[in-house]
């Protein structure tokens, strides 16, 4: 949808209108739970008969990805009443009373998705209210007893911090998810058996054992390493890659993924990642694919930290001419070697050797960097190397 359909850009009065939206999307829930007795049933149904607006969302709506019910019909002018009737404490106190000892979560993923080609600044007002309003619901109205769950990328946030007057009074219930190396392993396990239909008891490695070339435990854990030091982004990362070495062994016409099919969809892999990264950070670091690409096609995958900081200053920072090719690319102007290569490990396109756990550890996880004296860097691949990897 567009934002100018919003009739809108103060977050106070988004916070308002959303809070009625998230009432109504309890008061449906409820209405659904074929636990609910009776004469709760027919009490939340007269509830939802208030209004208009009420009674379309309650009765008809389709909510989906992408909130297939009208966000905009929640803010025309002549449904103020009826939203201002969700926020009731009569209905409120009904609504806690039916709960009870229930509880219901609503989750929204990728909620900077819902406009389209609309102005930023707008987007981030917009996420802005919503994370007031489910706040509010929340922690306020609803003593914990619904949760309303926003998922929201972590750099997305970090802007939203930059321009939020009030987002320090919910920094308390704002958590980083960070995705390890254990969960990853289970859940392409769990998604290895529910696409084969294999035994739900079966062993975590045994599961991996159906689609990777390998017979031992040992076998497949350094298949598990060398895929997850490569995730950049958790689940979809992993995914990716594993789609790309499937379609590799399909071509090649083996029945198993074994690690050369996962070499050959490394490139793919990496030049997708390059295009998400770029679409991710347009608005903190533009031009982020052309930069890279700059720097690094045709250059070598691994680096000691002095070499990395050595080719940044005389390929970029300090070229006249590549100086001029990117002058209005503002973010370049006044980075050192050392703090160009911090914005390489926070957009995840590098990664660096933990030599405890031997092994290359991306932006996936919590990692300093910095703290080490000497260390190997290795890219997210973006081309055939012009040596052996």
């Amino acid at each position: 949808m567009s934002l100018s359909e919003l009739n809108t850009s103060s977050p106070a009065e988004i916070k308002n209108k959303l809070k009625g939206y998230l009432t109504a999307l309890v008061i449906r829930t409820l209405l659904r739970d074929p636990a609910i007795p009776r004469n709760d049933a027919n009490e939340l149904k007269r509830l939802g008969g208030k209004g208009s607006f009420l009674r379309r969302f309650v009765q008809k709506a389709k909510v989906t990805q992408y909130l297939d019910f009208s966000l905009a019909d929640v803010f025309l002018p002549e449904e103020r009443s009826g939203l201002l009737q969700t926020m009731d404490p009569n209905m409120i106190a009904t609504i806690l009373r039916i709960l009870d000892d229930r509880d219901i979560w609503i989750l929204f993923d990728d909620i900077h998705t819902v406009f389209t080609s609309d102005d930023r600044e707008l987007t981030i007002r917009f996420i802005e209210g919503l994370i007031y309003a489910a706040s509010d619901l929340s922690v306020r109205i609803y003593n914990r007893m619904v949760f309303v769950v926003l998922f929201l990328r972590s750099e997305i946030f970090d802007e939203l911090t930059l321009t939020a007057e009030e987002l320090d009074k919910e920094l308390g219930f704002v958590w980083r998810v960070n995705w390890g190396r254990d969960e990853l392993v289970e859940f392409l396990a769990e998604r290895i058996k529910w696409a084969l239909d294999v035994e739900r008891d079966m062993e975590i490695w045994k599961c991996w054992c159906q689609i990777f070339r390998a017979e031992t435990k040992t076998a497949i854990r350094e298949v598990q390493d060398y895929l997850i030091e490569r995730v950049i982004n958790g689940p979809r990362d992993l995914l990716l890659l594993v789609e790309n070495a499937r379609t590799a062994a399909v071509a090649a016409g083996a029945s198993t993924i074994d690690r050369l099919h996962i070499e050959q969809g490394e490139y793919s892999y990496g030049d997708e990642k390059l295009n998400q990264i770029n679409r991710n950070y347009q608005h903190v670091f533009s031009n982020m694919k052309s930069v890279l690409d700059f720097l690094f096609r045709q250059e070598n995958q691994d680096y000691t930290r002095d070499d990395l900081e050595t080719l940044l200053n005389d390929k970029l920072l300090t070229n006249p001419q590549a100086r001029s090719d990117f002058q209005d690319t503002r973010w370049i102007r006044t980075r050192t070697p050392f703090a160009f290569t911090q914005i390489l490990f926070q957009v995840g396109f590098i990664g660096y050797w933990n030599p405890t756990s031997r092994r290359y550890v991306f932006s996936l996880e919590e990692a300093r960097p910095d703290r080490a004296p000497v260390q190997r860097l290795s890219l997210i691949h973006i081309s055939e190397p012009t040596r052996p990897y």
